[in-house]
């Protein structure tokens, strides 16, 4: 399985957790930016990316597209 290991990409990396629990991942590198929203887990410790993907038709394109930018990170 690959992993995707932050520690390793020479991008600028941001985590942040809510009082409320809510964690957010913001991964930028030269002007392009995803930011990733996890539940479930902690994100502080290693976890694996799931996702589901049948997705409405209304937000194919979003999804895409967030799926495109995240494997350009590998």
């Amino acid at each position: 399985m690959d992993v995707l290991d932050f520690a390793a990409r020479s991008c600028r990396i941001s985590i942040l957790v809510t009082l409320e629990g809510q964690q957010h991942v913001l991964v930028e590198d030269r002007g392009r930016s995803l930011q990733l929203a996890v539940s479930g887990v902690s994100i502080l410790e290693p976890v694996r990316l799931a996702s589901c993907v049948l997705w409405s038709p209304e937000g194919l394109k979003q999804r895409l597209n967030a799926l495109e930018c995240l494997n350009s990170l590998c």
